[in-house]
């Protein structure tokens, strides 16, 4: 096997998602109706797979549930997305040996690139990482949510490599790892508790443990463009 590239989740995969969870918590309990009803939307979005204008059903999905006009709904959407998350960003540490993973690969001369389902924004930046990858995607960009095969597509086009030289990695085994298997990628399960018969190429629960793994489990070559 080889690697070309290795594409990263964000939130979980970068960061654990408990620090998140502190920094949002008054905001959660002030604006839950927000939250509940914006998370009940992405989640009939997963189901749906593909669809055109993904966005601007969310923003109506959204306004229709909260009882308010489509304008207010983008704005609630926008604020949260790309200030009160990418604030929170500010305050989390990212994962110990993310950084030294993250030279390792480089100097592997293995391509780096992202995947979110939400915008990236400030997010990397705030988090210290700064430019780290050549590819800064949002699900939302290819019209489907995570675990749909488009986002992962849509990556391995841009990056023009093919999936089965991509390692993903990703926290959700559901979203991350069955999403990217789902198109012949390689993927790698940040978890202590893996599902018992996972279909993650590898399972691993520090960064430094991965490093190592792609260090001794890969024939790496350098990128080619194909």
């Amino acid at each position: 096997m080889s690697i070309s590239a290795i594409v990263f989740d964000v939130d979980g995969t970068l960061y654990p998602w408990n620090q998140l969870s502190l920094q949002l918590a008054g905001t959660f309990l002030r604006k839950w109706r927000f939250f509940k009803n914006f998370y009940e939307v992405r989640k009939e979005l997963r189901r749906q797979g593909k669809i055109e204008r993904l966005k601007l059903l969310q923003v109506h999905m959204l306004a229709k549930r909260l009882r308010i006009s489509e304008e207010e709904a983008q704005k609630r959407i926008t604020w949260f997305v790309q200030y009160r998350l990418n604030k929170a960003c500010s305050n989390i540490h990212v994962f110990p040996t993310l950084h030294e993973f993250i030279k390792l690969i480089k100097r592997l001369h293995i391509r780096v690139g992202v995947l979110s389902d939400f915008p990236i924004g400030q997010r990397l930046k705030n988090l210290g990482l700064g430019s780290f990858g050549e590819l800064y995607m949002c699900s939302e960009d290819a019209d489907a949510l995570k675990p749909s095969p488009e986002p992962f597509l849509y990556v391995s086009k841009k990056l023009r490599i093919s999936p089965q030289n991509i390692l993903y990695i990703g926290d959700n085994y559901h979203y991350d790892i069955i999403g990217a298997n789902r198109v012949g990628m390689q993927t790698a399960h940040l978890s202590k508790h893996p599902p018992r018969y996972s279909i993650a190429t590898v399972t691993f629960s520090t960064y430094r443990v991965l490093g190592k793994w792609v260090q001794s489990n890969y024939n790496i070559i350098r990128p080619t463009h194909e």
